[in-house]
């Protein structure tokens, strides 16, 4: 059986403790409670789910390949994983925005000044 490869699993699973860390640390806060259970709960059923969901993969296969087969017939279960994992993207995508929002957007302005203010795009063209 084929496999993802190591950086694949480890880029998950950072996603998915990341997500799962997010969700508690919001529950903590008090703040968007709701969501933040169903993060919770996601974090640790989408997972297994997944994993159980792929044993029926042939041997020519990967786990995202055959998820990807698995959409395009149409299978119940490949399409609400999916809506998973783009629900859990969507929490923490939302999460880093809100809570560090006000960073990122003094970072990128800092940045495009430097980027604006360098020597290396106002230089002039020998010959021109």
């Amino acid at each position: 059986m084929e496999t993802l490869p190591i950086w694949f699993w480890i880029v998950y699973s950072t996603f998915i403790l990341l997500t799962l860390g997010t969700a508690i640390f919001s529950n903590f806060k008090e703040d968007r409670i709701p969501l933040a259970y169903i993060t919770i709960i996601l974090s640790f059923a989408l997972p297994l789910v997944s994993f159980l969901f792929s044993i029926g993969r042939g041997d020519n296969d990967n786990e995202f390949s055959y998820m990807m087969k698995e959409v395009a017939d149409g299978s119940l279960t490949a399409i609400m994983l999916i809506l998973g994992y783009i629900y859990l993207t969507t929490w923490l995508v939302l999460f880093i925005k809100d809570n560090f929002g006000q960073y990122i957007s003094k970072l990128s302005g800092w940045m495009t000044t430097k980027i604006k203010n360098s020597p290396y795009l106002h230089r002039k063209q020998d010959g021109a």
